[in-house]
């Protein structure tokens, strides 16, 4: 078995190498493909630290012609140090020693079946990353509505519930905590959601293993380990860096250095999108920073709501040629409006791309390479039949 288990490990490292893991990462995710990766300047254990401007010189002085000896002081631009604390994400890889056996090291099984483990972990790697990316980056993956002994899990429809199900972020196969926000595991841990019920008025979830006495509004759903109580291990997301103008993001807060947040959050305080709703969005945008954003990301439900809006203003002339439903191209001035299947049906964010990024300390590599000392990828897994193999991405956004 060992020895044909090198072939294996031949087309792990040098097929599957940390560009071409990364570059698999970013393609078919819509987000992470459009903004930048970025290098930390400094690295302090776990922080990345980035330097950010956030405030103009005070050394500018306007004199009459006659002159003056009292020239304003002369001062720097106002630099701060921006602290990102490294999310850790890790997929990992199983291959039964019998394929390894049957396969006898013939390059197109073994590609083949390299492929398939590895393509499809990092499709789910891709997929939890991208349901991070467009959360609070809190962990909290859906609430709960009311539950009394039973193992069927109620999700309370307005707490994501449907949305989570919809989009695939719960979904059968899955290890899950449920509990409250301070404590992760007070109603269960390490269950598996055996199936779910997508329904957007009473979405709920089965779970395997004994009843729960209850749940209430208050208790989320959570992948097993991804948070401890209140501290979570997963990336910053949309909703956490433009939902609010007072969270702390890289350790700055906006209250200290104003530059630092939003320009507006839901300026009309809008339960339904509208157009002078988007309108005031863009006009926040530009007021800060003086020229207009160029990325503007919504939901496939908010993005038909716009289409229709839009819809209503078209003229003709005649009956021939009619169409409808052509939901690409959606312009919001000269921003084009895309819709993106992990955006939670009741956001629209837009931005400029610059001011978003991530930040890396490396590509994604393979962790017997990287930590255990040997040449292979692949270890036998103890007390099992397995071999098994992990990589590693360390991120923020």
């Amino acid at each position: 078995m060992a020895a044909d288990a090198t072939a294996y490990d031949a087309v792990l490292k040098e097929v599957w190498t940390g560009d071409k893991i990364e570059e698999q990462l970013y393609q078919g995710n819509p987000l992470l493909e459009m903004i930048e990766s970025s290098e930390p300047v400094t690295q302090v254990g776990d922080k990345a630290l980035v330097p950010v401007h956030v405030g103009r010189s005070g050394g500018y002085s306007a004199v009459p012609r006659a002159g003056t000896d009292s020239l304003n002081a002369a001062d720097a631009q106002e630099l701060a140090q921006a602290q990102y604390n490294y999310t850790h994400h890790w997929f990992q890889i199983k291959i039964e020693s019998s394929t390894v056996d049957e396969t006898s090291s013939k390059p197109l099984a073994v590609a083949s079946v390299v492929d398939t483990e590895v393509t499809g972990a990092i499709d789910d790697t891709r997929r939890q990353l991208s349901r991070q990316m467009f959360s609070n980056g809190d962990a909290l993956i859906a609430a709960c509505d009311t539950t009394t002994t039973s193992a069927t899990i109620e999700l309370l429809a307005t707490g994501f519930g449907k949305d989570a199900i919809a989009r695939g972020w719960l979904y059968p196969g899955l290890l899950v905590d449920i509990g409250s926000a301070a404590n992760e595991g007070s109603v269960a841990t390490d269950r598996t959601i055996t199936s779910v019920t997508e329904s957007q008025s009473d979405p709920d979830m089965l779970i395997s293993g004994s009843t729960v006495s209850t749940t209430t509004a208050t208790d989320f759903v959570s992948i097993a380990n991804n948070r401890s109580g209140t501290t979570s291990y997963e990336t910053n997301g949309l909703r956490n860096l433009f939902g609010s103008t007072s969270t702390v993001v890289g350790n700055l807060d906006p209250a200290t250095y104003p530059v630092w947040k939003p320009a507006a959050v839901n300026p009309d305080s809008l339960t339904t999108i509208t157009l002078p709703g988007i309108y005031a969005l863009q006009r926040a945008v530009f007021q800060k920073i003086g020229k207009e954003p160029d990325t503007a990301i919504t939901s496939a439900k908010q993005y038909e709501a716009v289409y229709k809006l839009l819809q209503a203003q078209v003229r003709f002339n005649g009956d021939g040629n009619l169409g409808a439903g052509n939901l690409e191209g959606l312009n919001i001035g000269s921003t084009k409006l895309q819709r993106q299947v992990d955006c939670l049906d009741r956001d629209f964010f837009t931005f400029t791309k610059k001011d978003l990024f991530v930040v890396k300390n490396d590509k994604p590599k393979w962790s017997s390479q990287a930590y255990g000392g040997q040449s292979g990828v692949l270890e036998w897994a103890q007390g099992s039949t397995r071999l098994v193999g992990g990589a590693v991405y360390r991120i923020q956004l």
